[in-house]
């Protein structure tokens, strides 16, 4: 069976192509910002993963740190 060309194909195929170094650097400090403050707002999953920095904490579940978590991760997407 013949798969006929056909342009989305190929701008799928290209765009992976299109991203810069910068992009990638600049997607992978995002990761690693995110990841951070995951860690650093859920102390506990942090010491299951090794990570011993937040280990005087204990999670904030009050209703100004769901809103400050709601903001920053509102931060990210931006």
């Amino acid at each position: 069976m013949r798969i006929p060309f056909h342009p989305l194909i190929l701008a799928l195929l290209l765009v992976p192509s299109l991203a810069t170094a910068d992009d990638s650097a600049l997607l992978h400090d995002l990761f690693k910002r995110e990841w951070e403050l995951w860690l650093k707002e859920n102390p506990l999953f942090a010491t299951s993963v090794g990570r011993h920095e937040y280990d005087d904490r204990l999670p904030e579940i009050t209703v100004p740190g769901m809103e400050r978590m709601v903001k920053e991760s509102q931060a990210f997407r931006a």
